[in-house]
């Protein structure tokens, strides 16, 4: 019973500690960006949302109500769900750690909108150091936690991982070149030695000496 439980109890509660996070990491930082939502292009919002429902209420609907006509009709039956659950567990607590090393380092630097803000700094110590983009590396792991909590559901496992997905791809782009416009050689220096999604082993050579 608790390995039927487990996937559920995983993905209710990343979710909760993911806003609960963010609420204190960065409330200030949001409310004094609030302003530039309405700037920001529809396609950026579209994507946005896209990736909330995708990845946070759609994992967290099925794991309230697993049963509901739209998740029961797809459930199938999944071998050793148990140990995958587990399996879960373990990638989705990497994934919060890995959040929440992201927002402490980077501060009042964190925006929602693909902006610089006043003062706005480079970030490349801490878990910057390790990789220029940690809290997609976060979201990652977390929907791939997410998606093994809820196999039995595999649209709903795929939903979350696609939305992340999307997301990556329509905005990591443009944030780069909104930071290389901002620092220039401080950060191209900082791309040729860091990379961009999956972390080095070991702190890299970075720009840390220009913060």
């Amino acid at each position: 019973m608790l390995f039927l439980s487990l996937g559920r109890i995983v993905i209710i509660d990343s979710t909760i500690v993911q806003w609960l996070l963010r609420v204190k990491l960065a409330t200030k930082t949001y409310h004094a960006s609030e302003k530039m939502h309405k700037a920001q292009p529809l396609r950026d919002r579209v994507m946005t949302g896209a990736m909330f429902v995708g990845y946070m209420v759609m994992p967290f609907l099925w794991a309230l109500v697993p049963n509901w006509w739209i998740f029961g009709s797809t459930s199938i039956d999944v071998p050793a769900y148990g140990w995958i659950q587990l399996l879960g567990l373990i990638v989705t607590a990497a994934g919060v750690c890995l959040f929440w090393l992201s927002h402490k380092h980077l501060g009042a630097n964190w925006s929602p909108y693909v902006e610089v803000l006043k003062e706005q700094k480079l970030i490349t110590t801490g878990v910057y150091s390790y990789v220029r983009h940690p809290m997609y590396s976060a979201f990652f792991l977390l929907s791939f936690g997410h998606a093994l909590s809820a196999l039995r559901c595999p649209w709903v496992a795929l939903c979350g991982i696609a939305s992340v997905l999307l997301m990556y791809l329509s905005r990591v782009t443009k944030e780069e070149a909104v930071m290389r416009a901002q620092f220039g050689v401080q950060y191209q220096n900082y791309c040729l030695h860091t990379p961009r999604l999956i972390p080095c082993l070991s702190p890299c050579q970075s720009t840390n000496k220009n913060n």
